[in-house]
């Protein structure tokens, strides 16, 4: 069984990132993230809570929407993009499934995250709103 998880940036002063199980409580308005280390719970900015994807960069880094990607071509067999030529995208999910948010997702599905070894994590889209403005790479 593959666990689902979620992460989320924490309110106040420090700001920090969080994983854990996500809980909304309707009574109080408030979006949560239930620590899988400690039994606490932490308030969430709604917005940052992203869901880990199942899925690694090529540095063993977990991947969760929101987060923002460069992909790597390593084999001319491939024909991927990559950050010099075309800059940076993030993960987003988008009719039942995650993808890129600058790729158009078919029906197909044909716009499903890359394999591990072609991508690699290098912020994301709360943290690093510049990287996806400019769109032009390091």
């Amino acid at each position: 069984m593959r666990e689902i998880k979620f992460r989320g940036k924490t309110n106040g002063d420090t700001g920090a990132w969080v994983i854990g199980y996500y809980h909304y409580d309707k009574n109080i308005d408030k979006h949560f993230i239930c620590s899988l280390e400690k039994l606490i719970r932490y308030e969430v900015i709604e917005e940052t809570i992203g869901q880990f994807i199942w899925k690694y960069d090529r540095n063993g880094i977990e991947l969760f929407e929101g987060d923002v990607l460069c992909t790597w071509n390593d084999n001319e067999e491939y024909d991927i993009w990559d950050k010099e030529e075309w800059g940076y995208t993030s993960i987003v999910f988008k009719d039942g499934r995650f993808g890129y948010s600058d790729w158009y997702m078919d029906d197909e599905g044909s716009n499903s995250v890359y394999a591990e070894r072609f991508v690699e994590k290098i912020g994301n889209v709360f943290d690093n709103v510049g990287l996806l403005e400019s769109n032009t790479g390091v």
